[in-house]
């Protein structure tokens, strides 16, 4: 068993259910079941996790919902990954989190992996899939389709030699202006001398953003 799936087994175990029900597929409209559960991640705080799955088409989707809200201050976590067990940690992405590898010039915006969690590992195979499946150049089509073909394929070759441990001393920058997201700290509650947590104050744009210019936030972490 890879240490991916153990690590997702260890997380189901901690799983409290809340409910089951079952309800209509958005894509094929027949039933499909959901499940909710809830979860306390440590030094961190509780979520909720609702996962849908349809056995007439295969769609799958899940959800996080967080205890508390919107913190008062956003977060940034700085990773430089050494070793496999970097891979294995645990992470958290929200819907307004941006996810950076700067030696590769990698970028996902927010709302690119939102609601995801996993291991750094997977979050980092779903971006590819995700790459893989969206990438509008074509091997087969004119010159500058396949040159940017090329690129994209090579562009994903790093990537992928970083989510197999392959390529290491690489820089993974999670940022959230929403305080939402989680790295795990391996050496919790001492400091991990691989990474560096910073909370910062919002700008107003982020708070724009956020819908937090009309309303008083209390910080909730």
């Amino acid at each position: 068993m890879e240490q991916t799936e153990v690590i997702e087994k260890n997380q189901n175990e901690l799983m409290n259910s809340l409910a089951e029900f079952q309800n209509q597929c958005p894509n094929c409209l027949k039933p499909s079941s959901t499940s909710m559960n809830m979860m306390e991640i440590p030094f961190f705080k509780k979520i909720v996790i609702t996962c849908s799955a349809c056995d007439s088409c295969g769609l799958k989707s899940s959800s996080i919902k967080y205890g508390g809200g919107i913190s008062a201050k956003g977060v940034q976590y700085t990773l430089k990954i050494r070793n496999l067990s970097d891979l294995n940690r645990e992470i958290i992405i929200s819907e307004n989190a941006t996810l950076e590898i700067p030696e590769i010039d990698f970028y996902m915006n927010s709302g690119s992996l939102g609601g995801k969690f996993t291991t750094l590992e997977g979050i980092l195979r779903n971006a590819i899939t995700q790459l893989r499946e969206t990438c509008p150049f074509s091997f087969t089509g004119d010159e500058y389709s396949r040159k940017k073909a090329i690129l994209m394929e090579d562009f994903l070759d790093k990537l992928e030699l970083i989510q197999n441990g392959k390529m290491l001393d690489v820089t993974v920058i999670l940022d959230d202006p929403s305080g939402k997201s989680y790295l795990q700290n391996l050496y919790a509650p001492d400091d991990d001398p691989s990474m560096n947590v910073d909370y910062y104050d919002r700008d107003y744009n982020q708070n724009e953003i956020l819908g937090l210019n009309d309303i008083k936030t209390e910080d909730t972490a």
